[in-house]
Order: C-alpha cells, then structure tokens, then sequence
C-alpha cells in the first residue's frame, strides 16, 4: 500500500489559488487549441455548406457594411469572428475571468446601479457572456429581456451557470435570474413594474432578438445609418425610457490584444424634454452609434455578422443590367468581379456567391472553370476562347459580362 504524506497542511487561501492556478492553464490549453485549429484553416480543406454558409454570411455582411475591406481579407476576417466566437462560449466556464475584468468606468456608473433602476444596454462584442455573471457578482438587482428562443435553448443554462457562480462567491441569495421574453405581449408593462420595484433591466440590443426572426409590425422598427449602409432596429428600449423616465447605461465589452476582457460602462445622455418621437430616434441612434465605432476598430469582435442577414438558398435569376453587344467586348480586358462574387466548390457541386444580393446560386462546372480562368484579366479578340478543350463562345462571355460576373479592366 502506498502512504501519501503531506509535510503541511494547505489553508483554504492556498487551496483556492492553486485551483484559480489548474483553471487558468486548463483556459489557456484551451484557448491555444481553438486558436491553433482555426489557423490551420484554409479554404480548400472546407467540405461542408454549413460551415461554408456561416463564412459566406459574414463575408456577404462584412462586403456591404465595411466596402473599404478588400474581398482577399474576407475569409481569414471570417476565421477570426468564429475564434472570438468560440472563445466567447469557452469564457463562461471560468469563473476566474471576472476578477481579471479591466472596468472603465469613469462616470462610477456601477454605484448609481446599485441605488437605482436603470435601464443597462449592450453588445454581442467581446467576451459579453460575461457581463451577465458580473452584474450577478456586483449584486446589480436586475431582470434579463431576450427573445423566445434563446430562453427555451440557453434559459436553464444560464441559470446553472449562475447556481455555480453563487456558490463559488459563498452569496446567500440563490434565487434565479428572472428572464422575460421580448415576444411576451404585456413585456412594456412588466418591465415598468419591475423598474418601479428598483430593477434594472438589461437588453443585447444588436441581437436577432425577434429582428430577423419574428415579423415585427413596420411601427416598432426605425431605419438607422449603419457603417457604410442602413439597419431596422427595435424602438422600444428608447421608448420605455422615454415612458418610465428612465436612464439608459451602456455596457461594451472588449478583447484586448492579450485576449484579456475590458468593459466600458458609459451613461448614455437622455433629453427627456423632447417630444417622444424625436428622443426614440436620437437615442437609438446613439445606443447604435457606440457600437458602431467600435466595429470600426476592432470588427472581428463582434457576433452580429452572423445574423446581420441571411442567404436566399434558391436559385435565382439576378435581373440582367448593363446590357451590352458582343461587338463592345472586342479589344476589351476582362476580368472577374471578386468584388461582389465568391466561387464554391465543394462535392455537392459548383456555387457562385452574390455578397451584394446575398444569394447562392448553382452553376455548371464549366462556368465555374471560365469565371476562374478570368481571376487574371484576359484581352478578349474576335477569336472564340478555348480553354481546357471546350470552345467558349464571345456569346457566353457577353451574357457573363450582363450578369456582372465579368467586368472591364
């Protein structure tokens, strides 16, 4: 029999920092790994269209809301959104991260949170699981408004999380975080009474919550500039304030380069002399403007190219413009639009990508072989174009050039 002697007896203190110790490396194993695997990534090993959809949709997304982006950048742009994205899940297993925060808080927004009701907005960017289990550790009192569907998907995970954070924080109060969904149709008057009882309550407000889920009556919904295009938001979070008077305090998280969570906590400036319709529009352009500026800096940390749109998975036939004759290509460079197309190959078959329409469409394996022939501009004569035995007619090359897959030099 083997005997284990220990020579001391560890107090709790040391108990518990060697524990803080095994997590930290077990996080950091963890993270090296997901890091490596997604590096490792490169087009030709994808294989399956739903992974390939979840690329196609950000790069569609990053394409009409940030044009300055070269199409090149796109894909290992994707890869990155996808590791903060994983990395986001991964973080809020680990408790020790809370106490690692970086807080900017300037205004000491934090105190007036915990005298008073607010209402607190924020953002899919960052690490933001974690605001949730660090507004239960500074003992915010507040209520959690999301939609139908992340309530029946991640509800009782939420709060097995916070169960577990209560019990590492040695808290008393075990009683679960309240949850309403944004599709309950007295939600206005349950959030006033709640904000009336000395509750927060706390909005993603850049989330699918209902927006692209749900049909949303045409009177909730304000059409916003958003980076180099427009978005329809949700109205209500400016009008309960507006109606319960209520101040709005925005939270955005953020990754720092060491992959270290800071969150900014900044009142959002509230003029309660305006007229309802002017404030709901001034305060929801402010509440979209901080994020905003901030996809302008860091715009891989932020969930919302996932769901910003969605693919048309019919096959569609793009109406036909800037019709031209077959005599206007002769003397002509061509070359394909990569700006607004991506070519797919996978075993299902051969795809173009419209980024601008969001659309996929199915193409023959000849097409798909002319288009990438034309990736390096081509002098088009009078001569038909043979290229791997086949014959390609200027026919063929005009009706390209119609549908925009083509272009001049």
């Amino acid at each position: 029999m083997i005997r284990i002697v220990l020579e001391r007896t560890l107090d709790p203190y040391h108990v518990l920092t060697i524990l803080k110790m095994n997590k930290k490396l077990e996080y950091l194993f963890n993270t090296n790994k997901l890091q490596s695997d997604l590096n490792g990534l490169v087009e030709e090993d994808i294989s399956n269209p739903i992974v390939w959809r979840d690329f196609l949709i950000v790069s569609a997304n990053i394409y009409r809301y940030l044009p300055d982006i070269k199409p090149k950048r796109y894909f290992n742009l994707a890869k990155e959104i996808l590791f903060y994205n994983q990395l986001v899940v991964l973080d809020q297993r680990y408790f020790f991260l809370l106490d690692e925060i970086q807080i900017i808080d300037e205004k000491l927004c934090l105190d007036e949170l915990r005298e008073s009701s607010y209402i607190i907005t924020t953002y899919h960017t960052g690490s933001y699981r974690l605001i949730i289990p660090f507004l239960l550790k500074e003992k915010i009192k507040f209520v959690l408004v999301t939609d139908e569907k992340f309530i029946h998907d991640q509800g009782k995970g939420i709060h097995e999380l916070q169960k577990t954070l209560l019990k590492s924080l040695n808290a008393t109060d075990s009683k679960p975080l309240e949850i309403i969904s944004a599709q309950d149709v007295l939600l206005l008057m349950k959030l006033r009474d709640k904000i009336e009882k000395g509750y927060s309550v706390v909005f993603y407000i850049d989330g699918n919550t209902g927006l692209f889920k749900y049909n949303i009556n045409e009177n909730k919904l304000l059409k916003i500039p958003f980076l180099a295009d427009y978005i329809y938001v949700r109205k209500g979070i400016a009008f309960l304030s507006y109606l319960t008077k209520t101040r709005i305090i925005s939270f955005l998280s953020e990754r720092q380069t060491d992959l270290s969570n800071t969150i900014h906590i900044e009142p959002v400036e509230c003029d309660f002399s305006m007229n309802r319709n002017d404030f709901i529009k001034v305060t929801t352009s402010k509440l979209y403007s901080a994020l905003e500026n901030f996809l302008k800096e860091m715009p891989t940390q932020w969930e919302g190219w996932k769901y910003l749109n969605e693919f048309n998975q019919e096959k569609t036939d793009e109406p036909i413009k800037n019709r031209i004759l077959v005599k206007d290509l002769i003397g002509q460079k061509l070359i394909y639009n990569e700006r607004k197309f991506k070519l797919i190959k996978i075993p299902e078959g051969f795809y173009s990508v419209n980024y601008e329409g969001f659309q996929v469409i199915e193409i023959t394996e000849l097409i798909f072989s002319v288009l990438l022939f034309f990736t390096s501009a081509r002098k088009i004569n009078q001569k038909p174009i043979i290229f791997n035995n086949e014959r390609i007619s200027l026919t063929v090359l005009k009706e390209l050039f119609n549908l925009n897959y083509l272009i001049y030099v």
